[in-house]
């Protein structure tokens, strides 16, 4: 494996296996009044802090992230287990409510967005259902599932529009999302991309043309690996009338590590 992939396999062990502890102020958004901002009040928080804590006593509608270097970290029952650092078994969820995208990201070409323990679902557009990425530095997604989301045009899961940009989606699993047109799970229409899948699944997910697992069309590198050591299946049980789970032009390039498996 290039060093390159062995950097980010050690970077993603080590942000997985940091805790809230080690932050001097954990910043708070939910509703009880131990919370530091309300629901209502999230973009204001997220124009003033890079990152954020969320509790589950409130769902996200139709996030927007622009122009705004942003990390979110869901996952907690309330706010005071924000502060004491108690993880709930349950993620945050963002919906796009059967009506938009549910995540939609335009941000600087100098800035990242992380999203860390969510449930991304019903999503609903023309430019895709879950994530839409224009423009940002890069996108990372930690310990989230993306399901349930239409696209009436590709990416029913996430759909990589910009260039230049890097997606890394850590520990996660994209599944029973729909695209009217290619790339069920994950659409890349961009160019000069890196995709790097480490721990993840891309599973039951279709398209009506290509690419119901993944598609990808012009310059761009996906990495699939997997720092466990059993085998590990990342791509299977998809559906398309070509390429059920891969469908790629020529120039898009793919590395798979020797502890993955495409079914």
């Amino acid at each position: 494996m290039a060093l390159s992939n062995w950097f980010w396999l050690v970077w993603f062990s080590f942000l997985l296996s940091s805790t809230d502890s080690s932050d001097v102020q954990l910043i708070s958004v939910g509703s009880d009044f131990n919370c530091h901002y309300q629901p209502e009040q999230l973009y204001d928080a997220m124009q003033k802090h890079e990152k954020l804590y969320l509790s589950n006593d409130f769902v996200i509608q139709s996030l927007k992230v622009k122009n705004a270097q942003t990390h979110l970290v869901g996952g907690y029952d309330d706010c005071t287990d924000i502060n004491n650092g108690i993880l709930s078994e349950q993620r945050s969820i963002i919906s796009g409510n059967q009506e938009s995208v549910a995540v939609a990201i335009n941000a600087q070409s100098n800035q990242s967005v992380t999203l860390e323990n969510f449930e991304i679902r019903g999503g609903h557009s023309k430019e895709a259902g879950g994530i839409a990425v224009i423009n940002a530095q890069s996108l990372t997604v930690i310990n989230s599932w993306i399901y349930q989301n239409i696209s009436l045009g590709s990416g029913g899961g996430i759909h990589l529009m910009g260039d230049v940009i890097e997606f890394n989606l850590l520990n996660s699993k994209i599944f029973h999302n729909h695209s009217m047109i290619d790339g069920g799970g994950i659409a890349v229409s961009g160019n000069s991309n890196l995709i790097n899948l480490i721990d993840s699944e891309v599973f039951a997910n279709k398209a009506v043309h290509a690419g119901g697992g993944i598609n990808c069309f012009n310059n761009n590198h996906i990495t699939l690996s997997s720092t466990k050591k059993t085998v590990n299946a990342v791509i299977s049980k998809n559906k398309a009338s070509i390429g059920d789970n891969l469908y790629y032009a020529l120039t898009c390039q793919f590395f798979m590590g020797k502890d993955v498996l495409k079914i």
